[in-house]
């Protein structure tokens, strides 16, 4: 309910005087690092000394220029690598290891609604494209390829002349996505709506050069 409150709050903020717009020719560069792991250590009468690892290391990176006031087009990138290992030390014990890796594009547009002198709302659709390759312990390897189409209403915040905070809300979605596999391939349709504000929340730097 967070996100819908959100949204409507976003909608009643259009009618609001703006009093400051981004000028034409404006170029647009932001930024998300994102690293976080776990470690656990379990004990049981079938599996002694069990011990479970994962980090998770993520970048992506935005670029867009202004075509006219308050309109931009861009494009983002972005990558990540999740290493992930359970192990036991117990007489026959196991040892797996998976690592994925994951690589995007996507090109977007963005509007934005001026609300205050520091404030703004944007509207984003964009189109992404998604590989992304996991290894097994085992030497066994399974690549997948993604499109999907996305709509994400956010908010921007200038804190000084160019460099601004932004938070944006992906809370619907729309994909295609097709996955090869050693054994097969396959072709899915899905659509996503949440409400559930950790998991669509994402918060970034950038910057407006002119």
């Amino acid at each position: 309910m967070k996100s819908i409150y959100l949204c409507l709050f976003f909608w009643a903020c259009t009618f609001l005087t703006a009093e400051a717009q981004i000028e034409k020719g404006t170029h647009f560069l932001g930024a998300t690092v994102q690293g976080s792991g776990y470690f656990t250590k379990l004990s049981s009468p079938g599996h002694p000394n069990a011990r479970v690892q994962q980090q998770i290391l993520s970048l992506a990176l935005q670029w867009g220029m202004f075509a006219k006031e308050n309109f931009m087009f861009g494009v983002g990138l972005s990558g990540s690598l999740v290493p992930y290992r359970s192990w036991s030390d117990a007489s026959g014990g196991s040892d797996f290891k998976q690592r994925i890796s994951r690589y995007g594009v996507a090109p977007f547009v963005r509007w934005y609604k001026p609300v205050f002198n520091k404030l703004s709302l944007f509207v984003q659709p964009s189109i992404g494209v998604d590989w992304s390759k996991t290894t097994y312990s085992r030497s066994a390897t399974e690549k997948s390829f993604a499109t999907r189409l996305m709509v994400s209403p956010g908010i921007s915040y200038r804190v000084g002349k160019r460099f601004a905070v932004e938070a944006d809300l992906n809370i619907f979605s729309l994909g295609l996505s097709y996955n090869k596999t050693d054994t097969g391939s396959s072709f899915a349709f899905s659509s996503h709506m949440s409400s559930s504000l950790p998991s669509v929340f994402g918060l970034r730097g950038a910057f407006y050069l002119n």
